[in-house]
């Protein structure tokens, strides 16, 4: 272990200015691969700086991959060069089920009994004493709600923007047929395994889907020329992976090649194990597309999206779609807008957090480590096991008994995996311990 010294420059957080610095020593080999890094308590008094700066700075090189941690021991420089296996794919295993689900493992859903049904209301009904939700509003939205949203990206996810290059719409299928649009892309990249909803969009639109692997790192690069890649680097769907920031970079290099632009779904960005603002693939580039949905931190039926998008094509997209009505009623615009300004939204989020943090140790707890080999159990929406056995009958047993899982087959094309995602965003916490002995007696 050596200290250093490092003087800030003041552009930006120091824990963001630090992460960074640490995050070149290591990529220089200034520092090696399994070397300790100094402690918090004794990096802090070196720099003069607070604990919870050090504390922010290590959370994100842990996000990004540079560094590991090693119970009471400290931490530690990661190989980055690891070698990594893409993942296969058998035949969808999806069971259907048409009674009503009891025991929910999936991620489809939000946990109603999380839902903010009573503070919405009364906004609500704040809302509709006021008049101005009778009036047309801006074709990319309410001036009010992006500038909500605005701050809430610097303050939270550390993404400086301008108001105008925020665009609301009613969901994410709505602003993907807009970015094809205005990107002119015909060839686009998925991740496999991914999200299928966004693999049949594209299909839908007579698009070529090329279908990339995943590896420890996040997606991988595409092995040919496309026009648009979508990805979900803060928690890759289904697996939990965070692409860490060499991979970030080698996209970025893809992308300024070939001209080309990523649609970064900052899925599960809000929802994570530890503290610290995870460097946004959008403040890295000109041709990164930011999507957000509020659908799963507050309900799937909240239809309400967004995008920012770079300055080089906000141009384009003001030109095209000016003359269009946002899609986005006034009233719910406006509801969210005070929903977030009034601090509730991250209240609220902060609230979901605690349960998912509950619900994932409760699973763990209760996992017969016997049946179950624990893969990654990193995300704050599924852990992710291998089962030692899986029964011919396993579905019929699941719909028997009311409930729903996925294997991660069920979102691959062409490949096989016997890994098993149990999601708990979906299943009330009351629920998850009989959930998961039903588990433990299938397989």
């Amino acid at each position: 272990m050596k200290l250093f010294t490092y003087e800030f420059k003041k552009t930006k957080p120091k824990y963001q200015e630090l992460a960074s610095y640490i995050a070149n020593e290591i990529k220089n080999k200034q520092i090696k691969t399994n070397e300790a890094l100094p402690s918090k308590r004794i990096l802090a008094s070196h720099l003069g700086v607070s604990i919870n700066t050090i504390i922010n700075a290590y959370n994100i090189l842990l996000d990004e991959g540079y560094i590991f941690s090693v119970p009471k021991k400290g931490y530690f420089v990661a190989n980055l060069n690891i070698e990594t296996k893409p993942i296969k794919r058998k035949e969808s295993s999806l069971p259907v089920l048409q009674d009503q689900i009891i025991y929910n493992f999936t991620t489809s859903d939000v946990d109603s009994t999380l839902t903010p049904a009573s503070t919405l209301k009364k906004i609500y009904n704040e809302v509709l004493n006021d008049s101005s939700y009778l009036r047309k509003g801006d074709f990319k939205g309410e001036t009010s709600l992006r500038e909500a949203i605005r701050n809430y990206l610097y303050e939270v996810k550390g993404i400086e923007v301008s108001i105008e290059q925020i665009i609301i719409s009613s969901g994410i299928d709505t602003l993907l047929s807009q970015i094809i649009e205005i990107t002119n892309s015909n060839i686009i990249a998925v991740e496999n395994p991914g999200y299928q909803k966004i693999s049949n969009l594209l299909l839908s639109a007579n698009k070529r889907v090329i279908y990339t692997p995943v590896d420890d790192n996040g997606m991988t690069i595409p092995n040919e020329k496309v026009d648009l890649i979508y990805q979900t680097p803060y928690s890759q769907f289904p697996l939990g992976i965070k692409m860490t920031l060499d991979r970030k970079n080698e996209f970025i290099n893809y992308v300024n090649k070939n001209n080309s632009y990523i649609i970064e779904d900052s899925f599960d960005s809000d929802f994570k194990l530890t503290p610290g603002i995870t460097r946004s693939m959008f403040s890295m580039s000109d041709k990164v597309i930011y999507l957000e949905s509020f659908s799963r931190s507050i309900a799937p039926s909240f239809r309400i999206s967004f995008m920012v998008l770079p300055l080089e094509l906000l141009h384009t997209y003001e030109k095209r779609y000016r003359y269009f009505s946002n899609p986005v009623s006034t009233i719910t615009q406006l509801v969210i807008c005070e929903y977030i300004k009034s601090g509730q939204y991250l209240s609220h989020i902060n609230k979901m957090r605690t349960s998912y943090r509950k619900k994932r140790k409760l699973i763990i707890e209760q996992l017969d480590k016997n049946k179950f080999e624990i893969i990654s159990s990193e995300s704050y929406l599924a852990i992710i096991v291998r089962p030692h056995n899986i029964p011919a009958n396993w579905q019929s047993i699941c719909n028997k008994y009311k409930l729903r899982i996925h294997f991660i087959s069920d979102f691959m094309i062409n490949g096989i995996s016997n890994l098993l995602m149990i999601g708990y965003s979906s299943i009330p916490i009351e629920k998850i311990k009989d959930g998961i002995n039903i588990l433990n007696s299938i397989f």
